[in-house]
């Protein structure tokens, strides 16, 4: 993880929709591999910030997602992120990470980074 997570997360946090610099941080910040994006940019990261798929990609291995959301009462989508120890699933899992955001992308985005930071 990169030493400009916090401030990413802050950038994920205040956006209201997706956004290609976004998704350039966050690949930056993971060293995510670069692809075709099938847009006028070429070669990119994955859209992140807009695809729940590119944004499960993020997730720590080990960890599982339920992401909501209330769009049609508040525009607020929520994930909650939480790791289950391996091999045995009886253990009981950690608190989870739990993120509002007004995505499911941003949410699960900012949701795989905070696990991420707590990986060695």
């Amino acid at each position: 993880m990169s030493e400009h997570t916090p401030s990413l997360i802050e950038r994920l946090t205040a956006a209201t929709g997706p956004s290609r610099e976004l998704d350039r941080l966050i690949g930056d910040a993971v060293g995510a591999p670069m692809g075709y994006t099938g847009d006028a940019i070429g070669l990119g990261y994955a859209r992140f910030t807009e695809s729940l798929d590119a944004a499960l990609t993020l997730v720590p291995e080990g960890w599982h997602a339920i992401i909501g959301g209330r769009e049609k009462v508040d525009g607020w989508w929520h994930c909650a992120l939480q790791e289950f120890p391996q091999p045995c699933r009886r253990v009981p899992p950690q608190e989870p990470y739990v993120i509002m955001a007004k995505t499911a992308a941003l949410a699960l985005c900012i949701a795989a980074l905070r696990a991420r930071e707590q990986q060695p």
